[in-house]
């Protein structure tokens, strides 16, 4: 049962810096799915990609698989028993609670749950790698390392998924962040919350804009770029090796 995200309900001075500790871990799935434009559907559109990207006796990758939402979809989607899944979380609170969501499925055998941030992470014959709203979360100046170490490990012909918060243009900026405020009212919300949980964030979630994002992939080495799904400043890209 999802159980609803109400962590800055009531006033607290100052909010502590955001982190995915035990008390985000209990509430992520609803934080997620009422803070993300898009956030299911960029979850089904990974799994139509995946399922078409993968190829038999290759690794899929989930980096910052969270709650394992994503992982349990491939799991239903994909049943090439050649393919290894490899979920990587640096938090154990989310990965207890993985662990336990993946368990009564038969891919369990196939799943691999990892403690590691992505900057730590060895990737090996990879034909789908996915960072859903992860890197936003990584020391800026790790991203293009952390890219370029994917994209090699990618057999030719493999996908690499990136879905991120963006920072709009200057131009766009207020209007973007008006639109998205509104979003997270309509989907119960406070403005207390949705305050409090920008300032915890300040500092900790760093966005790039839409164009930095394209120009880390084609500086991994990828050719094929494509905007796969777009809601307000949040942006999935594919990137085909």
């Amino acid at each position: 049962m999802t159980i609803k995200d109400t962590l800055y309900r009531k006033p607290q001075s100052p909010p502590k810096a955001f982190t995915f500790d035990a008390r985000v871990a209990k509430v992520f799935d609803d934080m997620a799915a009422r803070s993300i434009p898009g956030y299911n559907e960029v979850q089904h559109l990974t799994t139509i990609m995946a399922r078409h990207y993968t190829k038999s006796r290759t690794r899929i990758y989930d980096v910052g698989c969270s709650t394992g939402n994503t992982l349990i979809l491939l799991l239903h989607a994909i049943r090439d028993k050649s393919i290894d899944f490899i979920g990587a979380d640096p938090s154990p609170e989310m990965l207890a609670i993985c662990s336990r969501k993946i368990g009564p499925f038969t891919g369990q055998n196939r799943t691999a749950l990892l403690a590691s941030p992505a900057e730590d992470l060895t990737f090996e014959n990879a034909s789908v790698i996915i960072f859903n709203y992860t890197l936003q979360f990584v020391e800026p100046r790790l991203r293009s390392a952390i890219l370029k170490r994917a994209f090699t490990s990618l057999v030719k012909g493999g996908v690499l998924i990136l879905s991120e918060k963006t920072n709009p243009l200057t131009k766009d900026r207020k209007t973007m962040q008006s639109f998205y405020r509104q979003f997270k009212l309509d989907n119960g919300y406070s403005n207390l919350e949705i305050d409090q949980k920008d300032s915890a964030l300040t500092g900790i979630l760093r966005p790039f804009s839409e164009e930095k994002n394209i120009s880390l992939l084609t500086g991994a080495g990828f050719k094929n770029v494509m905007l796969m799904q777009k809601s307000l400043q949040f942006c999935s890209f594919a990137a085909i090796k």
